[in-house]
């Protein structure tokens, strides 16, 4: 792998270069990132690196004086200035001395980057062996105990864990390092990015992480009292020292507004943090960082109920209850009863009122029961209105599938505000008349299909799911007309089609549009159209 150093004040464009392109693949690790030339300096003179990216333009010592340092201290680096500044006199200074390239960073591409980079020269083999005597650095060393010790964590109450799994000597640096600190107390801190958009959730992919990961890892940086461990699937993790015993929480509150600040400002990700409260760190025991992660992302009951909150720090864990088996009885026969009388906005309603009394249930029990009622609405569209996945979800437009619109809330704000979006949105819809147009369409298909047949109020009410009586009462009141005499009517047009383009028997034309009784074949056919059949014959045949 090749090294690769970054150096630039902006840290949109740090965390852009480490985050959005794919370094390894192509052979190159970031081995350094710097917002000034004197930190960058700094580190060329304990490592070497294959590529420099450098701004020109920097606080403090600039890029160009980076660059003639670096031929110093590392003269086999490669360096490539980024700039915005399209400026002849920057790069004929920067080709004076000995620049590789020059690129725009805000019209840079992935492919142009490599390219370049691919075409300059290897470093020395002398280089490289030198480089190879030298053991791993600190820093990858404490980022692999650092993984470790996120899945340790995760995994503690597995009965697989081993007392070797747990133990503290497979944590070699990240121990020296807080015994370095003077550390005698930590807090665990628990990150969790909010959803972005009132859509359905989006899991925030591998890169999302990195980008929130390198962003963070700065801000970290600035205190060594800080350590970023890495993220599991929804939230980041990292651990705060104390040196001494930590009473002051407005420290706490400062670092925890100051990470948000920058995170809705960069990313425009919302953030809630929880911290622990202070545990042992010295001497350095797994199962206590364990113990202290779970009281951490425990604090999420709480902030589900208090969501105007996005700092969280309790000494005592919440006490928090499922729902017993009879309220949980209760609450399934109050949803199927509601949606029986298609009551959606007093179920709406009686589930807000519940949430709002019962404080003490764990939100993942709320999360349980709003899924069950959005599913039973969602199965009520399906089947007893007889609409396909695909026509809901284009009347539902970015809340649909509707338990899966709930399945990630992260508050009791947002869990009533999208219940009511769900609960508003099916009474509007039952309201239009969609959704009967919908399955008046399929009844009068089904009936074009099977006229001939001897097809009743039931087979047809069977069709689209519908009890007799409301199938009978509902047709009646969208087409003006009972399902019998729609029949009849169709089975008559039809029989007129066969008397005008046949010269089919009166038995076989009864036959072939669903009577099998000639006789009221022709009572039926009078009393529709006025007509006996020899005189509809004879005046079709005068036409």
């Amino acid at each position: 792998m090749r090294k690769v150093m970054i150096v630039d004040d902006e840290s949109l464009v740090r965390i852009g270069l480490q985050s959005m392109i794919d370094w390894e693949s192509h052979g190159y690790t970031i081995a350094g990132v710097f917002k000034n030339g004197e930190d960058a300096l700094s580190a060329a003179k304990e490592l070497h690196y294959d590529i420099v990216l450098t701004d020109i333009r920097m606080p403090g010592m600039s890029g160009l004086e980076l660059v003639a340092q670096l031929q110093t201290v590392s003269p086999q680096s490669n360096v490539i200035i980024l700039s915005s500044y399209n400026d002849f006199e920057y790069t004929r200074k920067a080709i004076q001395l000995g620049v590789k390239d020059y690129i725009s960073k805000y019209e840079l591409e992935p492919d142009e980057l490599f390219r370049v980079l691919d075409s300059l020269a290897p470093v020395p083999q002398a280089e490289h062996a030198a480089e190879q005597l030298r053991s791993p650095t600190e820093q990858s060393l404490l980022l692999q105990e650092f993984q470790k010790l996120l899945l340790q964590t995760r995994s503690y109450d597995s009965k697989a864990d081993t007392a070797a799994d747990r133990s503290a000597a497979n944590y070699p640096q990240l121990e020296a390092k807080l015994h370095q600190a003077g550390c005698r107390q930590a807090r665990w801190i628990a990150i969790r990015p909010e959803e972005r958009s009132s859509q359905i959730d989006r899991k925030l992919e591998e890169g999302d992480w990195r980008v929130l990961h390198v962003l963070l890892a700065e801000e970290f940086a600035q205190s060594s009292r800080l350590l970023l461990l890495g993220h599991d699937s929804n939230r980041m993790h990292g651990l705060f020292t104390i040196s001494e015993h930590e009473t002051d929480q407005t420290l706490l509150h400062q670092l925890s507004d100051k990470w948000q600040a920058t995170c809705l400002d960069k990313l425009n990700l919302q953030t809630t943090i929880f911290w622990s409260e202070p545990f042992a760190a010295q001497p350095f025991q797994p199962e206590v960082m364990a113990i202290n992660r779970k009281h951490a992302t425990e604090l999420e009951q709480i902030s589900f109920y208090e969501s105007d909150k996005s700092c969280f720090i309790v000494e005592n864990e919440p006490a928090m209850h499922q729902f017993s088996h009879e309220q949980w009885i209760a609450h399934h026969q109050l949803i199927r009863k509601r949606l029986s009388f298609c009551q959606f906005l007093g179920l709406q309603e009686d589930l807000a009122a519940s949430l709002e009394t019962e404080q003490n249930i764990a939100p993942a029990e709320w999360l349980r029961l709003y899924h069950l009622a959005a599913g039973q609405i969602a199965n009520y569209l399906l089947q007893e209105c007889q609409l396909s996945s695909s026509e809901i979800a284009q009347y539902f437009n970015g809340i649909w599938p509707l338990p899966e619109y709930i399945a990630h809330c992260t508050s009791k704000q947002t869990l009533l505000e999208r219940f009511v979006q769900i609960t508003n949105s099916t009474e509007q819809f039952m309201r239009s008349g969609t959704h009967t147009a919908l399955w008046i369409a399929k009844v009068k298909d089904y009936v074009d299909e099977h006229y001939a047949s001897a097809l009743r109020l039931e087979d047809a009410a069977a069709h689209v799911h519908l009890s007799v009586n409301y199938f009978s009462q509902k047709f009646r009141q969208e087409t003006g007309e009972g399902f019998n005499d729609f029949l009849t009517k169709i089975r008559i047009q039809e029989a007129i089609k066969l008397l005008r383009s046949t010269s089919l028997s009166t038995e076989e034309i009864a036959n072939r549009v669903g009577y099998m009784n000639t006789n009221y074949f022709i009572k039926v056919f009078k009393k529709v159209t006025g007509f006996t059949l020899k005189d509809f014959k004879a005046q079709a045949h005068r036409l």
